[in-house]
């Protein structure tokens, strides 16, 4: 049985199926690499895919000049392949944080199409080597093709459910293109007697292989310091999950918390955003529960159920430890691996105070929309602490369908309160997030505060009753540092060039049919 499989022909099928298990990982690679340039990973995937196609479709055509010494070429193509797919990955991170992102966007494309190019060469090659070799032509076009597509599928479930949990980006790319080199090794053994130089193409490969098992051990060592370079701090947390990059930078008195290169909060005033989160929605719901009480004739304090989507950091459920109506706080956060350090990493124990174990915490780690969607509870208090919406996998979470699941969500007498983005950097978008979760049903309102590290910061506070922001205080059990209930007020007016009305400008809700709200976000932030 494994005779069969000594054949050349077979040996060209094998090495075929093996690499485009790689080339469809690179493509991963890149991907995701890109979406920490731009921001989107649509985009990033997007250019991914459609570079590396249009890069296979050139490829092709160069092949047709490729006539003789074919397995040369295929070994000589892998060799090629091998580096500069194990590289992309640090060179990316390199050129983003020596030269910055639009000209690494730059080179981040040309390399998409440049290993697409050389992989677009092997396959025609392959399937003249084999038909070459006996195969008739329609039989070995089919067999290569089978060997690719097969290839994909497993690259991409490999990539995904194993090699970047695991390895990480970096370490994964080294793995992927020593693979590489191993493959067009092993052809040079296996077909020794047919090539012109076994000798020196045995020898290149073995060097090829000692350098990118070098990168394989000491590539993250690398790119920590090269990422040390984006920051004017030293890097305390420096972590890869299936999720975004995380980086924790610390200075005396200001720890910064990074993902994706964005800065989520600064320790020396994040106390600003994270008051503004909670107390003014706590003050109001404890005015709207206390007109419920009085109709009722009931004494007796209503207990409180929060919900907070995002805020894996601790930081908002920090401001709403003293409240001792607080019932339960349940904390939804996409990364398990955020609230693992909120938990566990002395600089944001430090700042978030050991929130997350409080006995009226419980975390659940996946998607907002999906747990509201399949949550049957009611809560009194929703807060949406989530990342602004620069994609539209996090414009989802700005959409009216989400809106209208927080709508049911919520007690009759709750409040939810949005972070939604700054009304003078983003302006359009800030007003587009108030009229969608308007169009949700809800009665809103909106303010804003300054936030040295952000500039000026706006939310959207949300009920199923009228009210007056005369009903807005913040509470006796607040622990602030920042807001009091005097100037509450001034936190609902906007100057000239931050109010709601532009001209020429007509607001549309974002759906996820129709997300209007990632590209208005784009457009506005692309300047600063």
């Amino acid at each position: 049985m494994f005779e069969v499989w000594k054949k050349p022909t077979h040996l060209l099928y094998i090495s075929s199926f093996i690499v485009s298990i790689c080339g469809i990982i690179y493509q991963m690679l890149l991907g995701a690499a890109g979406s920490y340039l731009m921001g989107s990973s649509i985009l990033s995937y997007a250019i991914a895919v459609g570079g590396s196609l249009s890069g296979m479709g050139v490829g092709a055509i160069i092949s047709e000049r490729m006539k003789k010494h074919l397995i040369e070429r295929i070994i000589g193509i892998e060799y090629i392949i091998g580096p500069i797919g194990a590289s992309s990955t640090l060179i990316i991170y390199m050129m983003f944080s020596v030269v910055g992102s639009n000209t690494a966007s730059v080179f981040f494309c040309l390399l998409i199409f440049v290993l697409g190019c050389l992989t677009g060469m092997e396959l025609p090659i392959l399937i003249r080597e084999a038909e070459k070799r006996g195969d008739e032509l329609k039989k070995s076009a089919a067999r290569t093709l089978f060997s690719d597509y097969a290839g994909s599928l497993i690259g991409t479930l490999g990539f995904a459910l194993l090699l970047s949990p695991w390895l990480g980006y970096i370490q994964t790319a080294f793995f992927v293109g020593l693979i590489n080199v191993t493959i067009a090794f092993w052809l040079s053994l296996a077909f020794r007697k047919e090539i012109q130089k076994p000798r020196s193409s045995q020898i290149i490969g073995i060097i090829l292989l000692i350098i990118l098992g070098s990168g394989f051990l000491f590539g993250n060592s690398y790119a920590a310091l090269l990422e040390q370079r984006m920051y004017d701090n030293p890097v305390v947390i420096n972590e890869d999950t299936p999720y975004q990059r995380i980086v924790g930078t610390i200075a005396p008195g200001d720890f910064r918390f990074y993902l994706n290169g964005n800065l989520q909060f600064a320790e020396s005033d994040e106390y600003r955003y994270h008051e503004s989160l909670v107390h003014p929605g706590m003050g109001l719901l404890q005015h709207q529960q206390k007109d419920e009480n009085n109709m009722e004739n009931e004494g007796e304090e209503t207990g409180i159920d929060v919900l907070i989507m995002g805020g894996g950091d601790g930081l908002a459920i920090r401001e709403m430890i003293p409240y001792d109506n607080i019932d339960s706080m349940k904390l939804v956060d996409l990364d398990p691996k955020v609230t693992e350090l909120a938990k566990s990493n002395p600089h944001l124990t430090d700042v978030n105070e050991h929130s997350l174990e409080d006995e009226r915490v419980s975390i659940t780690h996946g998607d907002a929309f999906s747990f509201i969607k399949e949550s049957e509870k009611t809560y009194d208090l929703i807060l949406s602490d989530l990342p602004d919406p620069n994609s539209l996998e996090l414009s989802k979470l700005y959409s009216r369908e989400l809106y209208g699941l927080m709508y049911d969500r919520l007690d009759e007498n709750g409040v939810a309160v949005i972070q939604s983005t700054s009304p003078v950097f983003a302006r359009k978008s800030y007003w587009t997030i108030s009229e969608t979760i308007k169009g949700a049903g809800f009665y809103v309102d909106n303010f804003h505060v300054d936030i040295p590290s952000f500039g000026n910061w706006g939310f959207t506070i949300a009920t199923k009753k009228p009210f007056n922001v005369s009903d807005i205080n913040i509470p006796k059990q607040a622990n602030t540092k920042y807001l009091h209930t005097d100037m509450v007020s001034s936190l609902f007016q906007f100057g000239k060039d931050e109010t709601k009305a532009i001209d020429g400008f007509s607001y549309q809700e974002n759906t996820i049919n129709h997300p209007v709200l990632a590209d208005l976000y784009n457009k506005a932030w692309r300047f600063y």
